[in-house]
């Protein structure tokens, strides 16, 4: 499994845990939900690191936390 995929399902996880969907998490971090879906699905390339500051933010987490494969 890459970072991607546990970056993804962590995000999902998360969102979860948050009760926040994907449009709850656009909203939140100002990200437009054409960048937000590629990445939470595990098909983004590239993150920024804005990108996961605001993610964690969002989401009461670190980015420890959405690197962590302990869900897996």
């Amino acid at each position: 499994m890459d970072s991607n995929e546990v970056l993804s399902t962590n995000i999902k996880i998360y969102m979860v845990k948050t009760k926040k969907n994907i449009t709850d998490l656009s909203k939140d971090t100002g990200i437009a939900r054409s960048t937000l879906t590629p990445l939470i699905k595990g098909q983004s390339k590239m993150v920024k690191f804005e990108t996961l500051d605001k993610i964690t933010k969002a989401l009461n987490v670190t980015v420890d936390q959405l690197f962590d494969f302990k869900y897996l």
